[in-house]
């Protein structure tokens, strides 16, 4: 479901969820192409599982893989509450340091050059992350040492990046020490079933540019109602 403003770019998506399934296909030891006719998108995406293998395999495998497309023990009633459903994780692998990386794949139908370094700086910060990094202790009762994120631009020309962060076990308790309490207030709102008592994040409102502006803009600020359509 989706708020009623901007027209979702479903090409997008499946590019995106073609990816995925392409490299976890890599990861299982599957061949990532097929011998029926390509169309033009799915060449595109195969283009780019080549390129992740060529450039950054080797990185992305690290010492072994642990999962690939892992669900961290969520079900489909958690999936559905805030965001506290433990997540798919893309990748985990062993590091020489003795942990675990967690790794997410990013894809971007199109993506300026001069706004890579903040998308990859965002690793460092990614609440998602930090979840999938929580969960998969829990999985697997072993440490995560570090999180990292891939990032794959369709266009203007095919780029691939790689970002890692370590991250410590201070860190991740901090963020599930701050996490329980944001899952508590959203509890809080919907227990009064109106988003009257919803807090408005301005910093959140065209973090992507106006054009990509939050699809809740018009509510927050114009008054205007809440509106679902399929997608």
């Amino acid at each position: 479901m989706g708020a009623i403003g901007r027209v979702r770019d479903e090409s997008a998506s499946e590019k995106g969820t073609l990816f995925h399934a392409k490299m976890a296909n890599h990861w299982n030891g599957l061949p990532i192409e097929h011998d029926t006719a390509l169309g033009e998108d799915e060449a595109l995406v195969l283009r780019a599982g080549r390129k992740v293998i060529a450039q950054e395999g080797d990185n992305l495998r690290e010492q072994g893989i642990i999962g690939v497309e892992v669900n961290l023990d969520g079900d489909d009633a958690e999936a559905a509450r805030h965001g506290r459903y433990p997540g798919t994780c893309d990748l985990i692998t062993y590091n020489a340091d003795r942990g675990l990386t967690i790794t997410d794949y990013k894809t971007k139908k199109n993506l300026d050059a001069k706004y890579v370094d903040a998308e990859l700086r965002e690793t460092q910060r990614s609440w998602q992350l930090k979840q999938y990094a929580w969960f998969t202790q829990l999985k697997y009762n072993r440490p995560v040492t570090h999180v990292r994120k891939l990032l794959v631009a369709f266009a203007p020309s095919l780029k691939v990046w790689l970002a890692t962060y370590p991250i410590t076990q201070h860190e991740l308790s901090a963020w599930y020490t701050q996490a329980q309490r944001i899952w508590a207030l959203m509890d809080e709102v919907e227990e009064l079933d109106s988003y009257d008592s919803a807090w408005q994040n301005d910093d959140s409102c065209e973090r992507y540019t106006w054009q990509w502006r939050c699809a809740f803009y018009e509510t927050c600020w114009d008054g205007a109602p809440i509106e679902y359509r399929e997608t």
